[in-house]
């Protein structure tokens, strides 16, 4: 324990750069390793450690598979912001549009006293197909769910009691529950974003070993958590904008980067 609440403080106090933290995430996703991340809940928010901005303003809602993981999204949200404990297990099923593995999430709430309530993810990426996904998920408490797309918005929540037998169910389907021990998972992270430092590119990263044999995962959990690293708010609206592009007038409420107009 004393080894996570160091590596979490160090992450909230020092957040990484949005490209050492993409690669760090692609790294534990291609060798099949645990992908640690925080949130902040703030009111009613999960807001990005990084920027400060609420997450669910960048999510990307493209498609019928989107629109569900947003609906997940929104009941994970709903439930960090009305809790002071437990965890969460969201499933993103494989699919034919282009989800080719299953991914899933599971969001711990925990209290810090220099950051307050924040909510502890961990993303595991399974290579099994819809019918084992089914299977994985209804071991879970809750009620049994027969259809891959009323599961992936449908979250699962656990008490503090219940969430002691996750590493036990996982543990039927993937050996990554082992990096779970002693924080491992979190350790190598730390040491993955250290490695990943001065990498700007997919083939450099490719090249140092960084990237492994796996396919990495798509869909919303993944999508905000890297592109919330690729924003920057508005200053008028606090609505995010992409960085890096010389953008100097905000699409959304059309402030100019040196206004200080209040967005109405």
């Amino acid at each position: 324990m004393t080894t996570e609440i160091d590596i979490l403080n160090r992450w909230l106090a020092n957040p990484a750069d949005q490209k050492r933290e993409e690669i760090a995430s692609l790294s534990h996703e291609t060798h099949r390793i645990p992908d640690p991340y925080t949130f902040l809940v703030q009111g009613e928010k999960l807001i990005s450690p990084s920027n400060g901005i609420p997450i669910e303003r960048v999510i990307r809602r493209l498609g019928r598979v989107e629109e569900k993981e947003y609906e997940a999204f929104q009941k994970i949200q709903r439930w960090a912001s009305e809790n002071e404990s437990g965890t969460a297990v969201w499933f993103s099923p494989p699919t034919n549009e282009g989800y080719i593995n299953l991914k899933i999430v599971l969001s711990e709430i925990k209290h810090f006293p220099s950051w307050g309530k924040i909510l502890f993810n961990r993303a595991f990426i399974i290579d099994v197909d819809e019918r084992t996904t089914l299977a994985l998920a209804n071991k879970f408490p809750g009620g049994l769910i027969w259809n891959v797309e009323e599961l992936r918005g449908s979250p699962k929540f656990l008490t503090s009691q219940e969430s002691l037998a996750w590493p036990e169910i996982l543990g039927q389907f993937t050996t990554q529950t082992m990096f779970i021990l002693g924080s491992q998972d979190m350790v190598i992270k730390q040491i993955t974003l250290d490695r990943a430092r001065g990498i700007s590119s997919y083939g450099q990263a490719r090249r140092s070993g960084l990237i492994g044999k796996y396919p990495d995962s798509c869909g919303a959990f993944g999508f905000f958590f890297s592109y919330a690293e690729k924003t920057f708010p508005c200053p008028a609206c606090g609505w995010p904008i992409p960085s890096g592009r010389g953008i100097e007038v905000c699409p959304h409420c059309k402030a100019k980067k040196s206004d200080n107009r209040v967005c109405v």
